[in-house]
């Protein structure tokens, strides 16, 4: 299998302009059935699954605490939790292209627009620059 192949897996065309309320793209953090007592622990949802983001991840990525969607831990309840997001997970670009993209498990994943960049608050202008 070529890598463009193998990175097309990871495009899904429908997100994020799918009709469903969902937290796909979004920062999630579990808290208590009052919405008190918020841990610590962020994930990043992704195909419907929970990836932990360790702190300096976060950091590196996010613009700070506000992004992140804090629900009672039922709510989450349909998103397994998957492999965690890779320490200092890039944001990359190839070359001069506009193309951005996030590494997930050793792939390329297209962030396909500006819109699908918003939905997901990423920090503005963190794309790497690769050759």
């Amino acid at each position: 299998m070529l890598l463009k192949d193998m990175n097309d897996l990871c495009y899904n065309p429908h997100w994020p302009n799918n009709p469903d309320i969902s937290y796909e793209g979004k920062v999630v953090s579990s808290c208590d059935q009052g919405g008190n007592n918020c841990g610590p622990e962020r994930y990043l949802v992704l195909d419907g699954e929970r990836r932990f983001i360790d702190e300096e991840t976060f950091t590196g990525l996010w613009p700070g605490p506000e992004v992140v969607i804090s629900r009672p831990a039922d709510a989450f309840k349909d998103l397994p939790i998957a492999q965690p997001l890779c320490h200092n997970t890039p944001i990359i670009r190839a070359g001069e292209t506009k193309q951005i993209y996030m590494v997930v498990d050793s792939r390329k994943r297209l962030i396909a627009n500006a819109e699908t960049e918003a939905h997901m608050q990423l920090k503005a202008n963190i794309a790497q620059a690769i050759p």
